[in-house]
């Protein structure tokens, strides 16, 4: 769900229970035509997978698979389409 605000380039929304984050993003980035914007969100999730490099491990990826509170979500979006010269 996306709703328009009185200005036009803020957009407010939420996502139903269970939808990815990010996939749900790039979905309304796709139907709405977006190429840029500045992300941020509170809210709540069930599973979440962080990435930070460990050295002692040399992995990314962390997944937790419990109930948490997101108190910041921030973050940029640009699409990219690669053209040739």
């Amino acid at each position: 769900m996306l709703r328009e605000c009185k200005r036009k380039d803020i957009y407010q929304g939420s996502f139903k229970k269970g939808v990815d984050i990010i996939a749900g993003l790039m979905q309304v980035t796709k139907e709405r035509g977006f190429t840029a914007g500045i992300i941020s969100g509170i809210g709540a999730v069930t599973e979440a997978h962080i990435g930070y490099f460990k050295a002692q491990t040399q992995k990314y990826e962390v997944r937790f698979r419990e109930n948490m509170e997101i108190f910041s979500l921030r973050g940029n979006a640009a699409t990219f389409s690669p053209t040739s010269t």
